[in-house]
């Protein structure tokens, strides 16, 4: 082996060495025209809802995620972006002043507004379901639906949204979903 060759190989274990441990913080760029570009109108990110900074770093996925993992939040219903961003902000203010979390414990919540609340980054492992959270993401629907259901604008942002977050990550090398399941359950 000629000493270009070596170096070229050191400098190629080395990058994905690199690559590897990084990955979780170098967010996937994605084309043009994809599943996620029909959701802009109906995101709102972490600055719109005034949220406040994660108090550490939340664990990267170890492996792929096969679940989808729907939650209610148990709190009154919001109707109004305005009141939909005020519960975001309480409910991470829980999540991280009582439960000691390092942010809100979802991914995703969807609000009676219509709109998606972006929580946790795709990447990241949430804190929404115990022994799952290194499989899964948490996406809730802010409000008490045990005795009704979430209204149909609501439930039709589910499919769109992890549709996106396939193709998020099955176009990068590092695929987070091998497949996705949806199981809704009723919380005893």
């Amino acid at each position: 082996m000629k000493v270009p060759q070596v170096v070229s190989l050191i400098w190629f274990m080395a990058f994905s060495y690199f690559k590897t441990i990084c990955s979780c913080y170098l967010p996937y760029t994605r084309n043009s025209a994809s599943a996620c570009d029909g959701l802009d109108p109906y995101m709102m990110d972490r600055s719109q809802w005034r949220a406040k900074d994660p108090s550490g770093g939340a664990s990267c996925f170890s492996g792929p995620v096969d679940l989808v993992i729907l939650h209610h939040t148990g709190t009154p219903p919001c109707t109004t972006t305005k009141s939909c961003c005020k519960a975001m902000r309480r409910i991470q203010d829980e999540h991280m002043n009582e439960k000691k979390w390092v942010d809100i414990g979802y991914h995703f919540a969807i609000g009676g507004d219509g709109l998606i609340y972006e929580g946790r980054p795709w990447y990241k492992m949430g804190a929404h379901t115990k022994h799952h959270n290194k499989r899964s993401i948490g996406i809730a629907f802010l409000g008490d639906y045990d005795k009704d259901c979430p209204n149909p604008s609501m439930l039709d942002l589910i499919p769109k949204l992890v549709y996106c977050g396939v193709e998020k990550v099955s176009n990068s090398e590092n695929s987070y979903f091998s497949f996705v399941k949806i199981s809704i359950k009723k919380s005893e």
